[in-house]
């Protein structure tokens, strides 16, 4: 008998192919905690809060109520021509409402005086009774003001 051909090299079967994993479409992120409600500050106390300004013998008075601000009352210098003029006192009763932004009882202003002349006053409280800001005055023809004039007072002792 004729010699047999080699037999051919046996392979062992293939393996199954592998079962396909569905890739994931969206990817979920953690739930965020829930975000805490941080109170609001107290109202500003009622009462005056009496201070000074960063002008030489300037000085602020803000008087609050319970419907916001009934009284201020300013001292100040003007510039002229390079001059400085004053000081000028510059009351107004307007009510001036207090509110809450950014976490500060505050209040905001501007009016004219009966001469014409503009004011602008703004300020913050503080919940240990001190209040703070910044005014500017400035003559009806502009050629005298003020320029920013930073101010803090202290509300009164009781």
């Amino acid at each position: 008998a004729p010699p047999s051909a080699p037999s051919a090299p046996t392979t062992p079967p293939a393996a199954p192919a592998p079962t396909p994993v569905p890739l994931a479409t969206s990817v979920s992120a953690p739930s965020s905690p829930p975000s805490a409600s941080i109170p609001a500050p107290a109202l500003p106390r009622d009462g005056r809060y009496a201070g000074t300004s960063s002008q030489h013998r300037g000085r602020v008075d803000v008087t609050v109520g319970p419907h916001g601000i009934t009284g201020l009352k300013l001292e100040f210098n003007l510039r002229c021509d390079r001059r400085e003029r004053g000081p000028y006192t510059q009351a107004d009763a307007s009510p001036v409402p207090v509110t809450l932004e950014h976490g500060l009882w505050g209040f905001s202003t501007a009016y004219r005086n009966s001469d014409g002349w503009r004011f602008s006053v703004a300020g913050t409280f503080s919940a240990a009774g001190i209040a703070s800001g910044r005014l500017t005055v400035r003559t009806v023809d502009s050629k005298c003001t003020s320029g920013p004039v930073d101010w803090r007072a202290a509300i009164a002792a009781s």
